[in-house]
């Protein structure tokens, strides 16, 4: 629908832009970051040569951080977030500045820190709070989200807190299945998933995560599918674990995705994930 939009009148305005833009979101939550990041650098020199601030900061601080994670070049992710937000007005917490929480919170996931990726979801809540952002209920899916998975990530530092973190995780879990958008219910599996894996109840684990592949296959959130059938398939081990784990890393090669180990870290973290 963005693309017929774009091609049906918006060219020229802002509102192509924004059309853009959001087709190149709605491809990451689709899993076809191959296209993805191909528009990506495609918008940014456009956007360079009009001086379209909005795309750029945008870009860089959701769809370009992510394609330099699947790039494995985690430094660049960060430098061309944080660049990019010099940039940006300071005088209030824009969206934009939510976006850098959740994708530095990412970042410091991928690279395996799950300590600082909880800090940072921490040194935002009180801003993002005042803004009125929580208003929109796909942010408040994907900090509930951020902050589930950051809390299990966590645990390996702070092996005193695991019962609160877990705790925490499972509270996030169940704000995402009180929100009305499928695709929130299999974001919630997930980190249901995570929690139960943390707590050693695998058997809770396993029905969470078969619920989760299954809800966001259906509502095409196939960015958050492959990791999550890849977990499914150490926890259940044996032949039928292979066949998943084995579908998960071709779905990954497919993408170009550099380090699956890195990328499953940042998308379903924590330990134990085995029969």
């Amino acid at each position: 629908m963005l693309d017929r939009s774009d091609r049906e009148g918006m060219r020229g305005l802002a509102g192509s832009s924004i059309a853009r833009v959001y087709a190149v979101l709605a491809l990451l939550y689709m899993g076809d970051l191959k296209e993805m990041t191909k528009r990506t650098n495609s918008l940014r020199e456009i956007a360079r040569d009009r001086g379209d601030l909005y795309t750029l900061v945008t870009l860089d601080t959701t769809a370009g951080a992510k394609a330099s994670l699947a790039a494995d070049d985690p430094g660049g992710a960060l430098r061309s977030l944080r660049d990019s937000l010099t940039q940006w007005p300071k005088t209030e917490f824009f969206v934009q500045h939510w976006m850098a929480m959740i994708y530095e919170t990412e970042i410091e996931l991928y690279v395996g820190d799950g300590d600082r990726a909880y800090q940072r979801t921490v040194r935002d809540r009180a801003a993002l709070r005042k803004s009125f952002l929580l208003s929109s209920a796909m942010i408040r899916v994907l900090t509930f989200f951020a902050r589930g998975r950051a809390a299990i990530a966590s645990i390996e530092s702070n092996p005193e807190l695991r019962q609160n973190r877990i705790a925490e995780a499972r509270l996030m879990a169940r704000r995402l299945a009180r929100e009305y958008a499928p695709w929130a219910g299999a974001l919630a599996f997930m980190v249901t998933g995570m929690a139960e894996n943390a707590a050693g109840n695998r058997a809770a684990a396993v029905d969470a995560l078969q619920s989760g592949v299954e809800a966001a296959t259906a509502t095409d959130t196939i960015l958050y599918a492959v990791p999550a059938r890849h977990r499914l398939g150490e926890l259940l081990g044996g032949d039928e674990g292979m066949k998943l784990v084995q579908t998960a890393l071709d779905a990954m090669a497919a993408q170009d995705i550099q380090n699956p180990a890195r990328w499953l870290a940042l998308h379903m973290p924590g330990k134990r994930w085995s029969r």
